[in-house]
This record gives C-alpha cells, structure tokens and sequence, in this order.
C-alpha cells in the first residue's frame, strides 16, 4: 500500500484498503495504514476522502496520534476549494482539538500556519504562531519560514510584513537557508509594502539589529504581547499604539524616521526611494569596486540601503514610496548582486528556485534577462527547462518571437531539450500562420503530440490579430488531431465569432474582401463545433474513487 502511495497509484492503494484488505481479506487495519492513506488523500487534495478515513480510523478504535492530525491539516491546505471548503474543515479541525485539548508539535503548528495562509486567513496564520509560541516551542528556521508563507498571502502589504518577519529571525540569531530567501524573493514578486507612511516607520530602521541569546527557560522570541504584535506586523494598529508596544527588540517596531528637510507635500510615486545625491550605476562596476568580479549588468542604486542589513545604510533616503513593481521591491533587498551576497554570507547556496525568483522580478527585457544567466553561470548554478521556459514565456509576453527561439539555442549548448511547454510559451506569439502551423510541424517532428494548451495559445495569438483564415487552419489542425476544445477554446472563438458579427455590419457586403472571410470563419466555426466533442472538466476528486459507499457524517 505505501509503495503504491509512494508511486502516486492513490486510487490502487485505496482499492487495495477498501476492497482486498477489508472486504475479501477481513484484515484489521492499523493506525500506520490509515496515517498512510490520510496522508497520500492529503497531498492529493482529496480532502473529503482524508476526513473520511479519520472518522472510519475512529470509530474502529485507534486512536489518531500528530502523524494523522497534520496529515488532516495538510489535507485542508490541498482542498481544491481552499477558501471554502479547506477553511471550513480547518476551522473545525481546531475546535476539536482544542476542545479535547489535544497538544500540537512544532510540526502540527508548522502545518496549520502553512495551511491558514493557502486557505486565504493570514490573521489565524499569525494568531497560530503566537499560540505555537505561547505552548513553549522555540521558533526555528522552519517556524519562520512558515511565517513567511504567511506573509506571502498578504498580497497588498507582505512584503512588508516579511521584511520585519527576517529581522525578528535574525535577532533570535537564526541562520536563514536557501528556502527562506527563496520566500523572501517571492515576497518580494508577489506581494506590496502596504500604507507608505507605515511602512516608513517599521522598515526604515537607524538602529542596528542586534543578535541576542535564546533563553532555553523560557521562550521570548517574539513579544510579551502576541496580539499586539500580530496586529502590528498586520498594520492594524494606529500609531500611537504601533509606538507604544512592549517589545525587547528593535526589530518588529520601528520608530518613524523623520528628516526636516523632506516636505511632506513631495510626488514620492514616481520612484521607489526619494534619494540625495544617490548615483545610478551597474552592478558589474560595483561587484568590481568590491572585489566579486562581474557578475551581472543589471542596473541597481549606488548608496542605498539593503533592507536586509543589521545595520541598513539610510543617510541617502528620506523615505519610501509605493514600490508597485517587482524590480522596485528587489532593489531594497539589494537588488540580485545583493541578495547573492547575503546568501553568501549565511552560507545558502542559491538553487535553480532562487533564480526563477530573480527572473521574476528583474526588468522586463532581454539584457536583465541575459545578464541573470550570466549570473547563473558565474555561481555555478545550473539552469533547467522549467527556468528556461520561463525565459521563453517572458519574451513571448514582449512579442519577441525570435528572441524567444534564441532561448531554445542556448538550452541546446547546455545539453537540455524542449519539452512540450516550450512549444506553449512559443506559441503565445505565433501570431502569423505560417508561424503557428511551423511550431505545429516542429513539435510533432520532436516526437510530441501538440495538446489542448498549445492550440489554446495558437488561437489566442490568431484572435488577438484577427486573422480568420488562421483560426480556421487552426480548427482545422484540431480536427485532424483529435483534440477536444474546452471551454477556454471555446470562449476565445466565441469572442472572435461575435467581434466578426459587429465589425462584419461595416463592410460593403459584394466589395470588401475582409468580409468575406469574416463570413467564412463564422461558416466554419459553426459547422465546426456540431461535429467536435467538447472537452469537459472532470471534478478533482473523480479519479480516485474506487466505487460507490454510503457516506457517513463527517466529525469535522
């Protein structure tokens, strides 16, 4: 059963339980098959049937041990419907274990901070730190990193949040990994600073962040008032009371840093920082001036701060701005030579994740592009088709056909091959027929059968240039290929089929030849889609059921 689980055959190892163990062997399952099932179930996001395999391991008499409740929580994490159904089923997990006062390990409380956060509930993420914190565990590298998962479901203001959440780590003297920076850099992509004027306060710090000893006696890590510091870090607090929190650090609560000479009244959105006499240079030259070498030309600022500091630098800026863009957020980090260079300094090896991370938030063009690779060639770290991929997407997003096939030249010289998602990306901007049905002759001629996603990109690049002969070629290449549109397709010829009705009604009817083809696309679209089978989606959970069984009510 477990090698079964181990090969992702969830549905055998549910078959091989429900009907040869229980029914035709009469065999008496154990706590570790039901932990086993609970935890695959988990993984696979088939909640339901998670819930249902602990009520049944219940009622025969075993008793669930951590093991098997942080299976469950991972299981609401999972839930295809994490929001509803993985939050309801979370939450009332909770009460049941607080209502039979049930005791979490670090792991448990680990796994429902993580689980809060994917369910959408950044306040119990938090509120289930404090409270891992208040029942004695020491935070790890793994609490934090888990606080930082959190910080990440803060869209508007996580980046924020996950800057003071790395101090508070490196005042309790915790060594960041490569995971935690790997967090760090998708805060840093994903999510904003939040209000401006409390941002100024918590992040621009003028003392230094001070290491100090963890009492193994008594855990005082975070605050000797968890709410408050939770409503803090969620910037739910005015600033008398952000000002006024009892705290042993310096690293949480930030006093606001006021400069006389900075006019309140100033246009602080049309830059990340406002600077004095803060001078733009590459980072080569500066890697340089530091002895690192040249590692990469993408522009960063000369004198500013690296938020990442124990002691940031802040005599060149007098406050922050919005920091809408993802570029903008990495350079407070100190931009990729930066992070590279701390990375460096907490002996974490940056990994392939790390720079899919940079590449995500680096300058949209093709130099940043280049020069990361350079980068990536410099630490040794080697790139794969997933990273190269990426690349190739970004540029067709800029419409670059040709750079995005120069991509597929370098990942040749470095021994790795397309897969079926690089003939995707490629796709999205074979915005001409010749290029699209070219892309469907070199993916076959690669060994690959072209699938739903590269047609849904083929008809998306012909719609947005309205060229109906090749939607119809398109079609036509469906048909023979016996793809199956779904409802995405669908939609997009839809829209194509009703764009053509209104702009149709302007053409002289006998004399403009576009019209013709409008007319000849909706022709075909029409008689198209009677005889084509539509695709449709199957729920998540179909595939594993084993057969029909009366359903019991679930505990929570």
């Amino acid at each position: 059963m477990k090698k079964l689980v181990k090969n992702g055959q969830l549905k055998e190892a549910l078959e091989m339980f429900e009907v040869r163990m229980l029914k035709e062997d009469k065999v008496h399952p154990d706590e570790f098959n039901y932990n086993v099932l609970i935890g695959a179930c988990g993984r696979a996001g088939y909640t339901k049937k998670a819930f249902k395999l602990y009520n049944d391991m219940k009622r025969r008499g075993l008793k669930p041990s951590d093991v098997t409740y942080t299976a469950l929580i991972n299981a609401c994490a999972e839930s295809p419907w994490p929001t509803t159904d993985g939050l309801t089923r979370l939450n009332k997990l909770k009460e049941l274990l607080q209502a039979k006062t049930i005791r979490l390990n670090a792991i448990s409380y680990r796994a429902m901070i993580k689980a809060y956060t994917k369910c959408g509930d950044i306040l119990l993420a938090f509120a289930t730190f404090d409270e891992m914190i208040s029942a004695g565990y020491s935070p790890s590298v793994d609490s934090f990193n888990v606080l930082l998962m959190a910080c990440i479901g803060e869209k508007d203001a996580g980046f924020r949040m996950a800057i003071q959440v790395w101090r508070q780590m490196l005042t309790n003297n915790i060594q960041p990994t490569t995971i935690t920076y790997n967090l760090l850099l998708r805060a840093a992509r994903d999510c904003g600073i939040g209000d401006v004027k409390l941002a100024n306060q918590l992040l621009l710090q003028s003392s230094p962040v001070q290491g100090r000893k963890r009492l193994k006696s008594k855990v005082k890590g975070i605050s000797s008032d968890n709410s408050k510091v939770t409503k803090v870090l969620l910037g739910d607090q005015d600033n008398t009371e952000i000002n006024n929190v009892s705290m042993d650090t310096n690293t949480m609560v930030i006093p606001e840093v006021i400069d006389a000479n900075v006019n309140e009244t100033d246009d602080v959105t049309k830059q990340w920082w406002q600077r004095r006499n803060v001078a733009m240079v590459t980072s080569d030259a500066a890697l340089q001036e530091h002895g690192g070498g040249a590692l990469t030309g993408i522009a960063v600022p000369q004198g500013l701060p690296n938020l990442l500091d124990r002691t940031p630098k802040l005599d060149n800026v007098a406050t922050l701005s919005e920091c809408i863009s993802p570029d903008a957020r990495l350079g407070l980090i100190g931009g990729v030579r930066g992070v590279l260079s701390k990375m460096k300094e907490h002996s974490a090896k940056p990994n392939i994740k790390t720079y899919a991370m940079f590449l995500e938030s680096v300058p949209m063009n093709s130099k940043a592009e280049s020069e990361l690779m350079v980068a990536m060639d410099t630490e040794g770290t080697k790139g794969d088709v997933s990273f190269y991929n990426a690349i190739i997407r970004r540029r067709t997003k800029r419409h670059d056909l040709k750079a995005a096939k120069s991509v597929v030249s370098i990942m040749n010289s470095k021994g790795l091959y397309p897969d079926l998602r690089t003939y995707v990306n490629l796709a999205c901007a074979c915005y001409k027929q010749e290029e699209g049905l070219q892309l469907l002759t070199e993916v076959k001629a690669a060994g690959f059968v072209p699938n739903l996603h590269m047609y849904g990109a083929l008809v998306s690049a012909a719609r947005k240039h309205k060229d109906y002969q090749y939607l119809i070629e398109i079609m036509k290449k469906m048909k023979s290929d016996k793809i199956k549109p779904n409802d995405v397709i669908i939609q997009q010829l839809e829209r194509a089929a009703a764009f053509a009705t209104n702009i149709g009604k302007g053409y002289k009817r006998k004399v403009d030849p576009q019209f013709a083809k409008i007319q000849g696309f909706r022709g075909y679209y029409s008689q198209w889609l009677e005889e084509m089978e539509i695709e449709v989606e199957e729920h998540p959970w179909e595939k594993f059921k084993v057969g029909k069984s009366m359903e019991r009510k679930e505990d929570p």
